[in-house]
């Protein structure tokens, strides 16, 4: 009876540790499709499946890289996903989280991650922002191509998006 159950438990452990590598490998990555493919599978929305789904840009600070996706097309509204993979080696990454934006309308998104600001822009009347550091200093930020994707590495005081008039948006 005792060999038994030591067997039933060797078995059940051996069965949940082939689980967990198995779980482990399928949220590993590539840069690429599939974190596409990872993305598909997180990412809360109904049609996530056949959705168009994008990389805008990522961001690697710390080992951790947060890679910032974009669903939709020019004729479906856009939601944008950011989600923190940890580098494993040059080119493979696992997925840790999917982060909350702060969405602010507009196809204007921020994320807070690692102690500073992600801003994704893709209004095309949005032409600066605006960004005020802790220290009172400012620092005006050129929007460029869209969608625009840009790391500020603090927590900042305030951020104004501006269109060309320099009126906030």
């Amino acid at each position: 009876m005792k060999k038994k159950m030591i067997l039933l438990i060797s078995c059940v452990l051996l069965l949940s540790l082939t689980l967990l590598i198995i779980d482990n490998y399928r949220r590993t990555a590539s840069v690429g499709e599939d974190m596409i493919k990872i993305a598909r599978k997180v990412i809360p929305i109904a049609d996530a499946e056949t959705i168009d789904i994008q990389i805008i840009a990522s961001v690697d600070k710390e080992r951790r890289s947060l890679v910032y996706f974009i669903t939709g097309n020019e004729y479906q509204s856009h939601s944008y996903f950011p989600l923190e993979f940890k580098v494993i080696r040059g080119d493979k990454y696992k997925f840790l989280k999917m982060y909350k934006p702060m969405n602010r309308g507009m196809d204007i998104s921020v994320t807070n991650w690692k102690d500073g600001y992600v801003f994704v822009v893709n209004n095309d009347r949005c032409k600066n922002i605006q960004i005020t550091s802790a220290d009172g200093q400012v620092e005006m930020v050129e929007v460029g191509r869209l969608p625009f994707f840009h790391y500020f590495e603090e927590i900042p005081a305030e951020y104004i998006f501006l269109d060309s008039e320099g009126n906030s948006l």
